[in-house]
């Protein structure tokens, strides 16, 4: 193959499915945002249309428009046909693709576009059911004909090979979130009146899909042991998905309904942790989560689970406090822990700033997958 002339930018495609506005799709933006090197093109498949204006808010360019494309549950011959109409008509070199969905469909647009190079962000394999762990077969089927493969930490990477993928395609980056983000310098009173908090009340926030994997449900256990102490005390919880109902009957049962507030989905997600005091991750398995990042940018001391890359951002009493994962009595401790000192608030919060600062900026996110998309058209 001729050596690729770099002097024109390269195009690129980053294909995901499924978007709810978190992970996968706060990458992509991030990637876009700060993309130099490359002219990027985003594609959306499946993605709910009113959810368009805050996917373009959040890539935030002029040059970068998303298109969206409804497609069925199962593979969609006309999305096929657009997919690869687009790649063509744009001269696209990499396709990079965010999903089980997007990764399949990247494959199949290679078969009728055999220049186009694919690469994979894992960004996690979640999935329990059946249903869902054919998808993780399949998945892992279909990586294996890409050029290259990225996973988010280094146990996503170590699951990746376990499971049959080359050691030698995977890279591991790391998600990176924009430090200077003016969402993450939005007043907390401001943010408390928009979702009827008061300033004298205590907040601890999560943001999350409200599915299993997340455990809301321990987070509901340990702020229910210490909300009978704490009278102004409150628990947002920010996301929509299937564990909704679950949540909402536990929160019941565990007598603190009338201290909870369900936000769903919300498009302003970066703006709503100015209104928290503490960021509580309660989740059973994680890959490296945006949401811990994007609160460690804002100011919000967190406490995390040690789960997946989670170990490699958070130093236990300097930036963070972890837990293991459902020791529900060691949640409420660290949760306690916070409430009680903030003098230990205030310095995790300004050492987790540095942290993301120095190592899980979207810059150098970008620069890193940069080296990679040049490596692989050279390749």
């Amino acid at each position: 193959m001729a050596a690729y002339n770099f002097e024109k930018k390269p195009t690129l495609l980053h294909l995901i499915s499924s978007v709810r506005f978190h992970g996968a799709e706060r990458v992509v933006s991030e990637l876009c945002r700060y993309a130099k090197e490359f002219k990027v093109y985003v594609v959306v498949m499946g993605m709910d249309r009113s959810l368009q204006e805050s996917f373009n808010r959040a890539i935030n360019r002029r040059d970068v428009s998303p298109i969206f494309l409804k497609t069925k549950a199962q593979i969609d011959i006309n999305c096929l046909k657009q997919l690869i109409t687009i790649t063509k008509k744009n001269s696209i070199v990499i396709i990079h693709s965010h999903g089980y969905k997007s990764n399949f469909y990247a494959l199949l647009i290679r078969c009728f576009n055999p220049n186009v190079k694919l690469i994979a962000t894992n960004h996690n394999w979640i999935g329990k059911s059946k249903k869902e762990k054919m998808y993780q077969y399949i998945d892992r089927i279909t990586l294996r004909f890409f050029h290259a493969l990225v996973a988010v930490s280094d146990s996503v990477k170590k699951d990746m090979i376990n499971r049959g993928l080359n050691s030698a395609k995977i890279r591991t980056i790391a998600n990176g979130v924009d430090v200077n983000d003016p969402a993450f310098s939005t007043p907390s009173i401001y943010i408390r009146k928009k979702i009827g908090l008061s300033p004298d009340e205590t907040v601890i926030g999560n943001i999350a899909r409200l599915s299993k994997e997340k455990a809301h449900i321990d987070l509901l256990k340990a702020f229910s042991h210490i909300s009978h102490q704490n009278p102004n005390l409150r628990l947002v919880i920010v996301g929509d998905g299937p564990e909704q109902s679950n949540i909402l009957r536990c929160a019941v049962d565990f007598e603190i309904n009338d201290r909870l507030l369900m936000l769903g989905h919300r498009a302003d997600a970066r703006q709503l942790y100015a209104g928290f005091d503490i960021f509580v991750l309660s989740s059973r398995i994680e890959g490296m989560p945006m949401v811990l990042l994007e609160a460690m940018a804002a100011g919000v001391p967190v406490i995390a689970p040690k789960v997946g890359g989670i170990p490699a951002v958070i130093s236990h009493e300097e930036n963070g406090l972890l837990f293991e994962s459902g020791d529900i009595n060691g949640l409420t401790k660290q949760i306690n822990k916070l409430i009680r000192h903030s003098s230990l608030r205030q310095s995790i919060v300004e050492r987790a700033r540095e942290t993301v600062d120095r190592q899980f900026s979207s810059t150098h996110m970008t620069r890193e997958y940069e080296k990679l998309y040049r490596q692989v058209i050279r390749s």
